[in-house]
């Protein structure tokens, strides 16, 4: 399927979207999403790098497993309690609302909130949470740990 091509690249069409899955040294798994117009040319490197890092490349499924595709909204500036935010996000499809000390420490603006959804909801809680005036400083596709 195509993806999205780097800026300035001829043939857009030409870009798909790769996922390599491996483990590093200590048995950390690892996910990797490239964006490649030669797979059979982005594998081998993928692979070197995960040698580099005491690791191996994997089969498919063989780390993915262990993750779970979540979409996350960070909302900064809440009052340390904040039942609104909380009601808001979940009327909105939210699926957790979390304190978020890492983002926290970086902001100057209070206390911050991780809202959790799933990605293809993430649009919708978002404009849901701005209308009820919580505005998200971020918003991310990713893969969290499922332990």
């Amino acid at each position: 399927q195509p993806g999205r091509a780097p800026e300035g690249s001829r043939n857009r069409e030409a870009y798909k979207e790769e996922m390599y899955e491996g483990s590093l040294a200590g048995g950390v798994l690892v996910l990797v999403e490239a964006l490649t117009d030669n797979p059979r040319r982005t594998a081998p490197k993928v692979r070197h790098l995960f040698k580099e890092g005491g690791g191996a490349l994997g089969a498919a499924g063989s780390a993915a497993w262990a993750f779970q595709r979540r979409g996350l909204l960070r909302v900064q500036g809440i009052s340390s309690d904040n039942e609104a935010l909380i009601e808001a996000a979940l009327e909105a499809g939210a699926q957790d609302v979390e304190e978020d000390s890492a983002a926290h420490l970086e902001a100057d603006d209070g206390p911050c909130a991780a809202v959790f959804c799933e990605p293809n909801e993430l649009a919708a809680v978002r404009a849901t949470l701005s209308a009820r005036g919580f505005e998200a400083s971020e918003a991310a596709i990713l893969f969290v740990p499922s332990t």
